[in-house]
């Protein structure tokens, strides 16, 4: 469990961008 946090957040911004 690793970098997991970092790959939530990015996903959640992308998804929030469109």
């Amino acid at each position: 469990m690793v970098d997991y946090t970092v790959y939530r957040v990015e996903f959640k911004i992308k998804n929030k961008d469109v």
